[in-house]
């Protein structure tokens, strides 16, 4: 469209000076792949840390199972169940959840970018615990999963956050059991310094 803009431009006698572009724009289909060239650097980052984390995975049978890896344009989310992490309406970290986190540290150490640690739930309060609603569950949740990164792991607490978001951000409709436990979840959302996202 610019370069038609410009030509019908240079023909009223309008003076531009067209850009000259690398390649033809279009639309990419599902079956196209961006080649390395193709990848600003940013872009090649979180491909490389996506790959880094899934081989990380591989090596335990129960994180390939249980541990979900999803690439977006500014970083890495890591979404693991957190019946995988916590008891039932608590926020203690299981010994279950250690070989995620150990997983999750050695990714920050090995990798520039910053974190921050989502806590979720289902729509349904959890009777009988310490935490009045879901959003101090959610809350603490994810502030106990930081803490162990930062007192085990030694990462600086500087490129680490924790928010709950209860279950204002379901992953699937909460209609039944089995989607509610899919909506427990802690999220370790790897990004980019200087990327403002939560």
């Amino acid at each position: 469209f610019k370069d038609m803009l410009g030509s019908v431009q240079d023909a009223f006698g309008v003076q531009v000076k067209q850009r000259d572009a690398p390649f033809v724009a279009s639309t990419m289909t599902p079956y196209e792949t961006p080649s390395e060239e193709d990848l600003s650097q940013n872009e090649a980052k979180i491909i490389d840390l996506q790959k880094s984390v899934q081989s990380l995975m591989e090596k335990d049978e129960n994180l390939s199972e249980n541990v979900q890896v999803i690439a977006d344009d500014k970083g890495v989310l890591v979404r693991v169940g957190s019946k995988f992490v916590f008891a039932r309406g608590r926020a203690e970290l299981s010994p279950e959840s250690y070989p995620i986190m150990e997983m999750v540290i050695t990714v920050m150490k090995q990798r520039n970018f910053d974190m921050v640690v989502r806590g979720h739930t289902d729509d349904q309060e959890f009777m009988g615990t310490a935490f009045p609603s879901n959003w101090e569950l959610s809350a603490s949740r994810a502030a106990a999963a930081l803490r162990y990164i930062i007192e085990e792991g030694g990462i600086s607490h500087t490129k680490l956050k924790a928010v709950g978001y209860a279950d204002t951000r379901p992953a699937v409709p909460n209609s039944s059991e089995d989607n509610r436990a899919v909506n427990r979840r802690v999220e370790f959302y790897y990004y980019l310094p200087g990327e403002a996202t939560w």
